[in-house]
């Protein structure tokens, strides 16, 4: 799933994740049309979105193992 699937399962607007999850309306936006995501990214909309590891593995798409995403 992308970003903005996960979102709007969630119910929420770009301007409503951007809010709740520190990030800029337009990172939000760019990251929907691109998938261009970091780490920092994933985990920050994660929370709020309540992915599981394997979905916050979906969004990152580096091929680093899940277990790389649940630890700081």
């Amino acid at each position: 799933m992308t970003l903005r699937e996960f979102r709007n399962r969630r119910g929420l607007t770009p301007e409503q994740l951007a809010a709740y999850s520190g990030i800029s309306v337009s990172t939000v936006k760019r990251a929907e049309a691109t998938s261009a995501m970091s780490l920092r990214m994933v985990r920050m909309v994660a929370t709020v979105l309540d992915l599981t590891p394997e979905e916050m593995a979906q969004l990152w798409n580096k091929g680093d193992p899940v277990e790389n995403l649940e630890g700081d």
